[in-house]
């Protein structure tokens, strides 16, 4: 269900994507988590009288209805934000000259005062979802801490930090963006930070190279964490973040292993952006994991087979999470486009020729044997297990079981004149 709030331009914070209110609520509007949320601010009558517009949307991440009145307390984990030119009341009641669901929707808003709940139509649905902007939140507060030229870099750091907090605390890890900085916290522990150009992280004293120590040593500095003991800070400017990262990430992922035997901090989960993560992935192309707290809905797959150089890789030891998973190995991902190409196996599509060079080198990986079908510890080859294949093609080699063969696809699409 899609549902829209109404309230005052002072309750929702800019630079925030956590919207929390007490509100009026339709009877109709059953409220469920994961609800699509839009939010329509108003300024009172003497201060803005054609009202703000539509603010923002999000999804609907608790509900609380106490007591016997009407009202319900919401938290809604706001992702993106409309354009510039903002939806007004003068602009909706010029829509709805030609448009029902414009028309209706106007009405409700000008019939109800703010911090309201209700229930839309289809219709009024996409009319919302159509005004947005595909930019997230997280990435423009990201863009607007990290200069382009550190960008990727700092995602990257990212993206390994992240997998290893996923590693040894899948419940105790949260990534925190505003516009004032980037952080990742691993129970109490602030674990990376960027800011102000600047870069921080926590490492290991004793795993620290003394070559790398003594040529630093005015950028280190005791942890001033308690639930880090042994850990020493290291802070830097983006310039020398990537090689520091590097050099000191043994000693990194030592650190977020003592900070995993920490409690969880209340803040950790509550201010945990997925569309931070959802942001790394996409720009770095790997599938990155979200807390285990996170619900479904905020959920990212850019893999389905998602899977440092080494001669042989392990993989298919299954590990608990929700459902069973098996861990694949990024290094032979790869080596398989490496030897093979980014080029679909089966159709010969191109990322790159069909959506610019931003996307060249996206693509799946498919496994020709499946590892769900093993349930054991195996050696991969990336050159003769593994093929890329467009998400098309692997949807439609995983449409059956057993799987269809990469052959088997090919000779479809030739079969139907499609090559």
């Amino acid at each position: 269900m899609a549902i829209l709030v109404k309230c005052n331009a002072t309750d929702v914070l800019p630079e925030s994507e956590i919207f929390s209110g007490e509100l009026l609520v339709e009877k109709q509007a059953q409220l469920v988590e994961g609800d699509e949320v839009f939010i329509w601010t108003s300024e009172r009558p003497r201060q803005r009288p054609n009202g703000k517009g539509l603010e923002s949307r999000g999804r609907l991440v608790s509900s609380d209805q106490s007591g016997s009145n009407a009202k319900v307390k919401i938290q809604v984990r706001i992702s993106d934000r409309s354009p510039k030119e903002r939806l007004s009341m003068n602009r909706l009641a010029e829509m709805g000259q030609k448009s029902t669901a414009a028309r209706d929707l106007h009405e409700r808003i000008h019939k109800f005062r703010p911090r309201r709940i209700w229930a839309l139509s289809e219709g009024e649905r996409k009319l919302l979802e159509g005004l947005f902007e595909p930019a997230s939140i997280a990435e423009e507060n990201v863009r607007a801490i990290v200069p382009e030229e550190h960008l990727l870099d700092v995602l990257r750091m990212l993206a390994r930090s992240i997998q290893m907090a996923d590693q040894f605390a899948p419940e105790k890890w949260g990534v925190r963006v505003n516009r004032k900085s980037i952080m990742l916290k691993v129970g109490f522990v602030e674990v990376l930070q960027f800011h102000n150009d600047l870069f921080h992280h926590l490492v290991r004293g004793d795993l620290v190279p003394k070559k790398t120590r003594s040529v630093w040593h005015d950028n280190f500095y005791a942890a001033p964490y308690k639930n880090a003991p042994t850990c020493d800070a290291f802070d830097s400017d983006l310039s020398i973040s990537k090689k520091a990262y590097e050099l000191l990430l043994p000693a990194h992922e030592a650190a977020i292993e003592i900070a995993a035997r920490s409690p969880i901090h209340t803040t950790t989960k509550n201010d945990h952006s997925p569309g931070l993560v959802n942001f790394i992935s996409r720009m770095v192309k790997i599938a990155l994991p979200q807390p285990a707290y996170v619900g479904a809905f905020e959920q990212i797959v850019l893999y389905p087979d998602e899977i440092a150089d080494q001669k042989t890789f392990i993989e298919g030891t299954a590990i608990s999470v929700l459902l069973n998973r098996y861990e694949r190995d990024q290094a032979a991902r790869n080596k398989c486009i490496e030897h093979h190409g980014a080029d679909c196996a089966a159709c010969g599509m191109s990322f790159g020729d069909y959506y610019g060079s931003d996307m060249s080198g996206f693509i799946h990986v498919h496994h020709l044997v499946p590892l769900s079908s093993i349930r054991e510890q195996r050696t991969v080859d990336p050159i003769h297990d593994l093929r890329p294949v467009c998400p098309n093609c692997h949807a439609v080699i995983h449409s059956s079981n057993p799987p269809l063969t990469v052959d088997q696809v090919r000779s479809l699409i030739e079969k139907h004149g499609k090559i």
